[in-house]
């Protein structure tokens, strides 16, 4: 992969690689991320990249690397007419819901496109945006993976996103289908991500070989600690779903959920989780893959904001952990 990405090339300097970068024949992969393009810089390479037909991964990602929405037009026109590009990021740009539409439609209107990987986490996409990028998953068929994370979503959409994922088996969080291991920790992820979260966990095909995940550090029950004080309005949503999904997934032996501040209802449908699939490693002090609730000697619930009603679980959780010696 030819990395150009951090320099600072700005519009000036994408307009002399591209150029090169239209006669290039033999370039399959090139990252342009963190170089503020700006539109004009961004409007040179992808009219480069219209008659280039060798480029498969390109990477532009970066705090509004590409110009927001007018930028994400260029981006757009060109997928409209390059069919060899299999991989696309342009995470962080804040492109929003125009600039997503006009992606999502250049995508489906390109019926020699094999785009299978797109990143677009972090563009203050909405709901309405949402529903655009549900239709182009619902009709194209190359695509297998797609980031939507650090979107301004509410749970409804996140939902509507979840079912048509599902039918048509495609990670919505980024997750490769090889991969063992995911950290997800400290990323600012809130209710509607949790259920993406969970939608991806839920399907065998998409993260059948993840055997650890880290979920640590975020807001997945929609409040945060600050200086002054709990934030936010709580709602278990999100974590239920990642329960339900925990129940069915049969690879995973680890899941990290602290500083989440799970309680009440997220607190139950986690501890049922744990005991409807015992091979989940929740607390992140078992090391044994292969268990049962009497095979449970340490449980470490420090710092995991269970909460009042969390405890309770926990406390019906403990009869059947005849093993137990050690609660934190």
């Amino acid at each position: 992969m030819r990395s150009l990405s951090g320099n600072r090339l700005g519009a000036e300097g994408a307009a002399a690689l591209a150029p090169a970068l239209a006669a290039n024949g033999a370039l399959t992969k090139l990252s342009l991320a963190w170089n503020k393009l700006e539109e004009e810089g961004t409007k040179a390479i992808c009219e480069a990249l219209k008659q280039n037909k060798t480029l498969k991964e390109l990477d532009l990602s970066g705090h509004n690397n590409i110009g927001g929405e007018a930028g994400a037009k260029h981006v757009a026109d060109m997928l409209h007419v390059n069919g060899g590009l299999k991989e696309l990021n342009i995470a962080g740009n804040s492109i929003k819901d125009e600039g997503i539409t006009a992606i999502c439609n250049a995508v489906q209107g390109n019926k020699e496109g094999k785009l299978a990987k797109l990143n677009v986490a972090g563009n203050n996409m909405s709901p309405v945006g949402a529903t655009a990028v549900a239709a182009m998953v619902a009709v194209t068929g190359a695509l297998t993976v797609t980031n939507l994370l650090q979107n301004n979503l509410d749970v409804e959409s996140a939902k509507m996103l979840a079912e048509v994922a599902k039918q048509k088996g495609i990670s919505l969080c980024g997750i490769q289908r090889d991969q063992t291991t995911a950290d997800f920790s400290n990323q600012d992820l809130k209710p509607p991500d949790a259920i993406l979260l969970a939608s991806d966990l839920s399907q065998a095909g998409v993260t059948g070989g993840l055997t650890s995940i880290d979920l640590s550090k975020n807001r997945l029950c929609g409040i945060w600690e600050s200086r002054d004080g709990q934030q936010g309005t709580y709602t278990a949503e999100g974590i239920t779903a990642i329960a339900d999904a925990l129940r069915v997934n049969g690879a995973l032996t680890r899941v990290d959920v602290r500083s989440n501040n799970i309680a009440g209802d997220g607190a139950e449908q986690l501890a049922a989780a744990v005991l409807g699939n015992l091979k989940i490693e929740m607390f992140n002090k078992i090391p044994i893959k292969e268990m049962r609730a009497d095979s449970f000697t340490e449980l470490d619930l420090k710092g995991k904001g269970v909460g009042v009603e969390g405890v309770m679980v926990v406390a019906g959780l403990i009869p059947a952990m005849s093993a137990l010696t050690k609660v934190r």
